[in-house]
Parts: C-alpha cells; sequence; structure tokens
C-alpha cells in the first residue's frame, strides 16, 4: 500500500482465494491512510518459475465501506 512492505499472505482458501484473516486489523489501518493497493501474484503451477503480475487499485472508500461491511455483519445473528 502506496510502496509499503508487503502483506504475505497466511493460506489459501480453496483453490483460488488467499486468507489474510490474523493480518486485518494491520491491513485495514495501513489501507485507512494509504490512496493505492497494488497486489501481485504469480499462477501455479509455473509460479514462481515464470513472471509475477501486478494490479493497482485506489482505496478511495475503502474505510466506509469497510465501516459498512462491519455494521452489518453485526446484524445478521
Amino acid at each position: 500500500m502506496d510502496d509499503g512492505e508487503p502483506f504475505p499472505l497466511e493460506g489459501l482458501f480453496g483453490e483460488t482465494a488467499v486468507l489474510f484473516e490474523n493480518q486485518m486489523p494491520a491491513i485495514d489501518q495501513r489501507l485507512q491512510g494509504s490512496e493505492r493497493l497494488t497486489i501481485t501474484m504469480g499462477f501455479w503451477p509455473t509460479w514462481p518459475v515464470t513472471r509475477t503480475y501486478s494490479a493497482e487499485f485506489r482505496t478511495a472508500g475503502y474505510w466506509t465501506a469497510r465501516q459498512l461491511l462491519s455494521a452489518c455483519d453485526r446484524q445478521v445473528p
């Protein structure tokens, strides 16, 4: 985020998703003050032999969306 230290993935969730569960408080804090987020990934089965790919996202509105999601989660019994 904004050229800061990357967050390593914690594990896999299924075949197509990654986990950052334990790092979410730190990720939320960094995203709150960031303007952009870069995600870099490699693809199996050739990674790390082949190159990685990066995508950059603007983070405007992230914190508001995160707070609304948390409020929604509290409404579910």
